[in-house]
């Protein structure tokens, strides 16, 4: 069994009321989008407050299929420098 859950909304406004009431220990947010022809991905660790943020490039050469796995390592990025003694 996992220790974790993830949880995946519907639209926006089901996001906005699980962010404002969920009491999880660890909150992160992951997206990989397309943006101005650009192909990006983004994390956030809600506390500790953790941004990080890659652009992979343009969307010529890159797609939105790359941006997503991208959000998780990120994810993955984040999670190494979180405290360590929060994660057990």
């Amino acid at each position: 069994m996992p220790e974790f859950t993830t949880h995946i909304a519907s639209d926006k406004a089901t996001a906005a009321q699980i962010i404002h009431t969920r009491m999880d220990d660890i909150q992160i947010y992951t997206d990989g989008s397309g943006f101005a022809g650009n192909i990006g991905a983004a994390a956030v660790v809600m506390d500790p407050p953790i941004d990080l943020q890659h652009q992979l490039g343009d969307d010529e050469t890159h797609t939105v299929f790359e941006g997503e796995p991208t959000g998780v390592l990120l994810v993955y990025r984040s999670l190494t420098s979180y405290p360590s003694h929060l994660l057990c």
